[in-house]
């Protein structure tokens, strides 16, 4: 499997480039191997299949991909992110506040072209190596507050059935199925947990409750569940952080689908929540989590939204205890905290923690418990 890393400087040395990348997939295809590796084929490489493989064969793998994905839902070639694109470049975003705009986009060859925000840090880095100064113009409280507000104004969107047709998103369900839910008992278990099965029965549950009310079928839960448009996928990297601009970036829509209200801030929380929990020289972290909490609140509260309504409030937030924990624990067991951090164990039981305060039901859901919680304590506040 040979990996090449060409570099170039300029737009003729990258027409050199191409074809010296042209003539090794040839010279690799002549000699019996492949044109491409361990990842499949993808955008670079689709051109060269028919000559490695044949046509008859290429056109046998176009005919079973019509008939078990007639609609093109599966790997769809960039369609839902620059469905994504162009449907937010309507939203009205408060002016701190950018989504990249779709520039261009070939459905066929699997090619999405959009706006350059710059070479910006992610909030991600922004946390990690300690950067914003609370003294600043664009510092925690600023940007805090511009994300609480323009995550607000996002899950305020109103969703309709064509929107329920167009971002059904298979992919992003079974990525997250795969990679996040069906680990969950395993992970527990292995930190020595004596309840894991328990709590990872409530993770697998919620998530097949939230998938279920997301394709319209009822339950037992309570009428009128609407689900609000999704990044799918937010954590502190989705984010960048233009402080020359007083602004911030909204990025990665690929796994953008309609969720639960709440599951955004959730799983964004769920990372700056073990921040927290692990970085405590990063002082102006806890006030940054209060700040965009409360923001974001106050502005659903100012739109209306539907998910404060006192017949859905609670159920909305046990799914958000539980997807907070479940996506602590993830995070807690795939990254490397360091030898002066605290152990794995710690930060896994601290998900755990929240999957036990969320009950088997809403009736058991522990509120005065969690009304004293750093993340989910302004919420029953606003029940």
């Amino acid at each position: 499997n040979f990996h090449a890393l060409l570099a170039f400087r300029d737009e003729a040395e990258l027409e050199k480039v191409k074809g010296a990348v042209h003539r090794l997939v040839h010279r690799a295809i002549a000699l019996d191997g492949t044109c491409t590796g361990e990842h499949g084929v993808g955008i670079g490489k689709k051109e060269y299949l028919v000559e490695e493989l044949g046509e008859g064969t290429v056109s046998l793998m176009r005919a079973v991909k019509r008939a078990i994905d007639p609609m093109d839902l599966l790997n769809p070639g960039k369609v839902i992110e620059a469905r994504a694109l162009r449907f937010l470049a309507k939203v009205d975003f408060p002016p701190d506040i950018c989504v990249p705009r779709p520039i261009f986009h070939d459905e066929t060859n699997y090619v999405l072209i959009m706006e350059d925000l710059g070479d910006l840090p992610s909030l991600n880095t922004v946390i990690l190596q300690n950067q914003l100064q609370a003294n600043s113009t664009f510092g925690p409280r600023e940007v805090a507050t511009a994300l609480g507000t323009g995550l607000g104004v996002l899950h305020s969107i109103q969703v309709d059935k064509l929107m329920r047709d167009g971002f059904k998103n298979p992919t992003s369900h079974d990525v997250i199925y795969e990679h996040a839910v069906k680990v969950i008992g395993p992970r527990i278990s292995s930190q020595g947990i004596s309840d894991a099965e328990m709590l990872a029965s409530r993770v697998y549950q919620s998530f097949e409750d939230t998938t279920r009310l997301v394709n319209g079928q009822e339950g037992d839960e309570p009428a009128n569940v609407q689900p609000v448009f999704s990044m799918g996928d937010l954590w502190p990297a989705s984010v960048l952080v233009d402080r020359e601009n007083l602004r911030l970036g909204l990025i990665d829509w690929e796994f953008a689908h309609l969720d639960l209200p709440l599951s955004d801030i959730a799983q964004l929380l769920s990372y700056l929540n073990l921040y927290t929990l692990a970085y405590s020289s990063i002082g102006w972290l806890p006030e940054f989590l209060h700040v965009f909490i409360t923001s974001y609140i106050s502005h659903s509260q100012k739109l209306k939204v539907a998910w404060l309504s006192p017949t859905l409030s609670l159920f909305m937030l046990r799914h958000a205890v539980i997807l907070h924990g479940r996506e602590m624990i993830n995070v807690a067991t795939e990254k490397d905290w360091g030898p002066e951090g605290p152990s794995r164990a710690e930060l896994v039981n601290a998900g755990c923690r929240y999957l036990r305060l969320a009950g088997n039901d809403t009736d058991e859901l522990m509120i005065d418990e969690l009304s004293k919680d750093t993340i989910f304590g302004p919420f029953c506040l606003c029940l």
